[in-house]
């Protein structure tokens, strides 16, 4: 890959032009997120209802994509609060608000377009920040952190979801277990049957969608001159997940989160409400017995070694 002078810039504007690419697809792209992330981001909604009461608050829910967090917490912290959904699309945040504006929330739904940085929030301004699958694509997460604890209010919460925990990966065995899944679903014959299905019904083929994503992003970077050559496909990943151990299917054990690590460093006088990691076959969704069997076992094994981790906190009064 070309050496640019600022990296920082260059995976922020990657982020963005991938961002405003997949805004349309996201969703079906994404089936880890909007289906195995429901009920925790359901859990909690019931903890802010109870936690806030009949106090009228704002909510900050950075990194909003499609709507997915803002969809399921809206109906249930109550009603006459201010909801500020951000994300560095315009199209990803346009979509939000197309799905948002279909159902009736009393709310206060601002929507606005940047990263934490750039949108200027003051000290001590928000009651609950909500970040779901947002730090690996970020190129100072610290930086990111610091900030976070620096806009929330006294007795606020923050909840962080869906991150790669850096602890699955230095996991021998879990690691090893990962990779055999991935290979045996990569090369089974159901994925040949499905490939063939979506032939036969005009369905575009996810690896055809995967390129064509691929291509249009690096067309909107030429556009906007932030690159000189078209970037491969695996580069593009290694930019937009540029934290993630496994960004272009390639797995780096010294990248992801050690969760204590970002308590203990970020968020040090913190009441830990819940700390958990999950997902211990990795992106392997267990659609079977035998894997859940095998998820079930690992997780009583290795609790603080799944492959995703949340974090719900709450800032000393």
């Amino acid at each position: 890959m070309k050496e640019y002078k600022n990296k920082d810039t260059l995976v922020k504007r990657v982020n963005m032009a991938f961002s405003e690419e997949e805004a349309e697809i996201y969703d079906d792209r994404h089936p880890e997120i909007l289906i195995e992330e429901v009920d925790r981001w359901k859990e909690f909604g019931h903890f802010v209802a109870r936690t806030f009461g009949d106090k009228k608050i704002t909510i900050l829910d950075i990194g909003t994509g499609t709507g997915f967090v803002p969809s399921i917490i809206l109906p249930l912290v109550g009603e006459g609060n201010r909801f500020i959904c951000t994300d560095i699309s315009a199209r990803m945040l346009e979509i939000a608000r197309e799905k948002l504006s279909k159902s009736r929330y009393q709310t206060e739904i601002i929507y606005k377009v940047g990263d934490i940085e750039s949108l200027h929030f003051g000290d001590g301004s928000i009651d609950v920040i909500t970040i779901n699958s947002v730090l690996h694509h970020l190129p100072r997460p610290h930086r990111f952190l610091q900030r976070v604890d620096g806009v929330l209010k006294e007795d606020g919460v923050v909840m962080i979801a869906h991150e790669p925990n850096k602890l699955f990966f230095k996991n021998r065995l879990l690691r090893s277990t990962y990779v055999l899944l991935e290979r045996l679903n990569k090369y089974t014959k159901i994925e040949n049957y499905r490939r063939k299905i979506m032939k036969i019904f005009g369905k575009e083929d996810s690896q055809n969608t995967h390129r064509s994503l691929f291509e249009r992003a690096n067309l909107r970077l030429l556009n906007d001159k932030v690159i000189d050559e078209p970037l491969n496909s695996d580069e593009i990943e290694q930019l937009v997940d540029v934290c993630s151990p496994t960004a272009s299917f390639k797995m780096d054990r010294e990248k992801g989160f050690d969760p204590d690590q970002i308590v203990k460093g970020h968020f040090p006088n913190y009441k830990r409400i819940k700390v958990i990691t999950y997902s211990h076959l990795g992106k392997i969704i267990p659609r079977n017995v035998f894997l859940r069997k095998l998820n079930s076992i690992f997780e009583k094994r290795y609790p603080y070694e799944g492959s995703l981790f949340s974090l719900l906190l709450q800032k000393p009064g």
